[in-house]
């Protein structure tokens, strides 16, 4: 299971910097990841929290940092 504060912790990897809450939006006018450092996001969750994330169930139905956490979450 995955922690939201590892989640928090390996996404600001990816934010230069930026603080992240959980309302924030994924892309655009949110944290603003682009889809490489998104990738690149799941592939460093999954290697610290020992998990296999299936990218097919990051669908456009995620907005937010929130929603995304509820997903992966139950991995």
């Amino acid at each position: 299971m995955v922690s939201s504060e590892t989640f928090i912790t390996v996404l600001e990897r990816y934010t230069k910097g930026q603080s992240v809450q959980m309302s924030d939006q994924i892309f655009g006018a949110g944290i603003n990841l682009s889809s490489i450092a998104f990738t690149e996001f799941v592939m460093d969750l999954e290697e610290e929290c020992d998990i296999d994330i299936d990218i097919d169930d990051l669908d456009g139905s995620i907005k937010t940092v929130g929603q995304l956490y509820e997903r992966v979450s139950t991995y």
